[in-house]
């Protein structure tokens, strides 16, 4: 039985694997629930020996800890926690705090966002408060990172009814429809180049659509609204940095540098280019903010922000028709700017910038 369990969970793991390849996201370690089943009855018998667990087996009763009582508090905060069952079974609780031991201690971990349903919130406080009590300094950066549900227009997903919309299925009909754009838009590339920008731009899109969102509110996935050109989408941050190529690639070919000189942005800037400096300058400030607050949501606003103000100055000032060499020079260092920062924006909420589009 446990082999045949060790099959399916490959199963299982092939595909996670698969999708994380495809979203180019990497694992460094992987964590198994069952791998700490046994260390978790050892650490419940430790926190019995240290007096922040109440052993109530001899009355019939489970292992316990009292949280708001061992931190003193008056108000009930963290309630009373069972850690080991009465038929000496542990709970996710228990494992929990058994994983937490080996991050600290075997991988020195300092610092440990748990990416889990907002739903877990008081679970995941109960077990940073009883990890505080066992002496880890570490549990005072450990940090809950919640999310919402994801619901289709149609309503909320279902096995029973028959409605679920798994990842792959999702991924491969975005790419689908995008190629079909493309086959349009585009009928000069090559199958190959048309599939690399149809994945960029599809997957971007599913990425852009979560992360656009509070990360503890629900999302209603909409496909055509996700894979629009237009608004706060993923396709129209990337099309921004595929116009700033554009211009970039057909500045090389004329001749032109978008090099800084003494000339450089010595005239009356329009309003656009203000702007348009005005976000490249917002960057540092906007990592900094999404890092600290543990909000992906700021960065992807931000991209917006830039993209909305890239697309706002091509439209309004001309960059290679511009017969002042100074201003020509100017405006192509804001768009060798732009493109750079647009694609670290992307970037940091691991969405590629493809160059056409």
């Amino acid at each position: 039985m446990r082999e045949l369990w060790r099959v399916t969970r490959e199963w299982s793991l092939e595909e996670l694997r698969e999708i994380l390849r495809m979203l180019d996201v990497k694992i460094d370690v992987w964590f198994f629930e069952s791998e700490v089943d046994g260390p978790s009855k050892a650490i419940v018998e430790e926190l019995i020996a240290k007096g922040i667990a109440d052993d109530e087996r001899p009355q019939g009763g489970a292992v316990i800890v009292k949280i708001d009582e061992k931190l003193g508090l008056k108000k009930e905060k963290y309630r009373t926690n069972v850690i080991l069952r009465s038929d000496g079974t542990t709970l996710y609780l228990t494992k929990d705090i058994a994983l937490a031991k080996v991050k600290f201690e075997q991988y020195h971990v300092d610092r440990s966002i748990y990416v889990v349903d907002v739903r877990q919130s008081l679970h995941l406080q109960q077990a940073f408060a009883i990890l505080r009590l066992w002496g880890f300094p570490q549990a005072e950066k450990c940090y809950h990172l919640g999310y919402g549900f994801v619901s289709l227009p149609e309503g909320a997903m279902s096995a029973r009814r028959g409605r679920v919309t798994l990842f792959k299925d999702v991924a491969d009909e975005a790419v689908r429809r995008v190629l079909a754009v493309e086959s349009e838009k585009a009928p000069e590339m090559s199958d190959a180049e048309r599939r690399q920008v149809a994945e960029q731009v599809g997957l971007g899109a599913l990425a852009y659509s979560m992360l656009s969102v509070d990360n503890n509110k629900d999302i209603v996935f909409d496909m055509d609204a996700a894979l629009s050109f237009d608004g706060r989408t993923g396709p129209y941050i990337q099309n921004a940095h595929v116009r700033a190529n554009s211009i970039l690639k057909k500045a090389q070919a004329a001749g032109y540098e978008a090099r800084a000189t003494g000339r450089a942005f010595d005239y009356e800037l329009t309003k656009h280019e203000i702007e348009l400096i005005e976000q490249l300058s917002k960057f540092p400030a906007a990592v900094e903010q999404a890092a600290n607050e543990y909000r992906p949501l700021v960065m992807a606003a931000y991209a917006y922000d830039l993209a909305n103000a890239f697309h706002s100055f091509y439209h309004a000032a001309p960059v290679l028709q511009v017969e002042e060499a100074g201003v020509r020079e100017s405006r192509l260092q804001l768009v060798a700017a732009s493109k750079q920062v647009i694609a670290n924006a992307l970037k940091l909420l691991d969405i590629q910038s493809p160059d056409v589009m």
